[in-house]
């Protein structure tokens, strides 16, 4: 049976966002990656830099950088939220981000739902590397400044768009029919070793036109989201996953995670 944790050496042959880009100059700097110390710098071959982080493969990668257009498109306001760190596994973390079954009991203080315990009906797709459903479930609004007018409910429809891409990132696409809103973000998880995860959180969104009150709000609105997601991740008494399906109990709400465990588990037996 396989498992993989933050020092799995399969997983080596995928990218891994390892600092800010403003943490990176000309003289090199000590990154870990899987239980092993890299010394990078610019201009290192190895080394990509975008959406304000860079990238690091350590060994020669199969699979691409994710695509967050919203990133570089001039329409949306960007943001992050400060790098942070956590005892969690970075398997464990991209997992939580890609499963919408968590967020009416994790979520409960911000924008969780109690009637999206239930997903409708949804499709996993997967081409080559990347894996990617939508979800359409219910959302604490408080973004939309009509609720407060009462015009809008506070509780309103979105679509959840989730894309895996190996090993350990994740990208997450919010849309509001009701106001046309979009918020992207990117969360990009480096797996250091087996107790240190360091994770990124880029964000970008449409919907407030440059109002720095607003996206200041919003990224602490996320910490609090993060706080709510590790408070249940770091207790966890095994940071391993399995990659075999039949180790743990899946429901149809779980297509997708099952996807991703196919990915690591196509991950580690490329790199074999």
């Amino acid at each position: 049976m396989e498992w993989v944790d933050n020092e799995t050496a399969g997983l080596a042959r995928a990218w891994f966002a390892v600092a800010l880009s403003a943490e990176v100059g000309d003289e090199p700097v000590t990154v870990r990656v899987l239980g092993q110390d890299h010394r990078i710098a610019r201009g290192d071959d190895r080394v990509v830099e975008r959406y304000g982080l860079v990238w690091f493969a350590p060994e020669a990668p199969v699979c691409d950088i994710p695509d967050f257009n919203e990133w570089d498109d001039p329409s949306f306001d960007r943001s992050m939220n400060a790098p942070r760190r956590t005892t969690a596994s970075a398997i464990q973390l991209t997992d939580n981000f890609l499963d919408a079954t968590h967020l009416p009991f994790v979520h409960t203080g911000t924008f969780g739902v109690d009637s999206g315990a239930e997903l409708p009906p949804h499709e996993v797709h997967r081409h080559g590397w990347r894996a990617w459903t939508t979800y359409v479930t219910p959302y604490r609004n408080y973004d939309d400044p009509l609720v407060a007018t009462g015009e809008h409910p506070l509780v309103q429809e979105h679509h959840l768009f989730k894309e895996l891409t190996p090993a350990t990132t994740a990208l997450i696409r919010l849309q509001f029919p009701l106001t046309g809103g979009v918020l992207a973000i990117l969360f990009a998880c480096l797996p250091e070793d087996r107790t240190s995860t360091r994770i990124f959180k880029m964000m970008a969104r449409n919907d407030f036109g440059g109002d720095a009150v607003k996206l200041a709000d919003a990224v602490d609105f996320e910490e609090r989201v993060l706080d709510e997601d590790l408070r249940i991740l770091e207790a966890y008494r095994d940071m391993r996953v399995p990659l075999d399906p039949r180790v743990e109990v899946h429901t149809r709400n779980d297509k997708l995670s099952l996807a991703y465990r196919r990915v690591l588990s196509d991950l580690v037996a490329a790199d074999a």
